[in-house]
């Protein structure tokens, strides 16, 4: 486990980067934080976070908001067992935002950058590390019609 969290810092750190490259200069942000869930049917109160892990430099001030994102992106797409993305229950409105997914044994969540490149980084980390199948991240992509995921 260990591991596998040593990974996605390494591999989500450039990710950001990747995906800023893509970004209008406004849009560009530089960290954030990442939870690691189990993925297995249980209540949602049973369920705690594997990790969370700050990945970067949040933007000054608003670290706790996106602390606290992450873990309703996560727990919100864990309430929906038949959801791959948080994307499939955004609503802006009560800000419940795209940027959880869902792979075989974990679901992943970062806030921090832009919506869309919060979505990104994981969906594009967690093909690279095999994590998720490719066919997938397609079906994710899809959802949520995000043109920073690249594979």
């Amino acid at each position: 486990m260990i591991r596998l969290i040593s990974d996605l810092i390494t591999l989500l750190s450039g990710e950001i980067g990747k995906c800023n490259e893509r970004l209008p200069f406004d849009d560009q942000r530089n960290g954030g934080y990442l939870c690691v869930f189990h993925n297995f049917n249980k209540p949602q109160e049973e369920i705690v976070p594997l990790a969370i892990v700050r990945i970067g430099i949040p933007t000054q001030g608003k670290e706790q908001k996106y602390f606290d994102l992450c873990l309703e992106k996560a727990r919100r797409l864990i309430s929906h067992p038949e959801h791959l993305s948080s994307w499939q229950s955004r609503d802006i409105e009560k800000e419940r935002y795209g940027g959880a997914i869902r792979t075989p044994n974990f679901i992943l969540a970062f806030s921090g950058l832009k919506e869309e490149a919060d979505e990104a980084i994981l969906v594009n980390g967690a093909v690279k590390l095999e994590m998720l199948a490719g066919s997938t991240a397609g079906a994710i992509a899809s959802f949520s019609q995000n043109e920073l995921i690249s594979v």
